[in-house]
């Protein structure tokens, strides 16, 4: 944890950020294909995210002064472990993980 300089009232400092864990999201939704004016099909797609970690170094700004806002984000680019499942339709299914 690292204190930066701020206003009074005012705090501003960096906290080294490790998770290590897991984290799912799930959409779903289906795809409406259109052949013809007759024909046509409904084809779900589910994409799965699975969040296993993250690292990196996060800003935090906390304020009292009502006229101003409190934020936090990242400096640089956190890294990030994650898992991605894609399945279209109902029996197929393709998956790919980043390290």
């Amino acid at each position: 944890f690292q204190k930066l300089e701020a206003e009074p009232h005012e705090f501003l400092g960096d906290v080294d950020l490790s998770f290590r864990g897991t984290v799912d999201i799930t959409l779903s939704t289906e795809v409406f294909l259109n052949f013809r004016s007759t024909n046509y099909a409904l084809i779900p797609v589910t994409l799965r995210v699975l969040v296993k970690g993250v690292t990196g170094k996060l800003r935090i700004f906390l304020t009292q002064n009502m006229e101003r806002m409190n934020w936090y984000a990242f400096v640089g680019q956190p890294n990030f472990k994650f898992e991605v499942d894609l399945i279209i339709g109902k029996d197929n299914k393709m998956s790919f993980s980043v390290f």
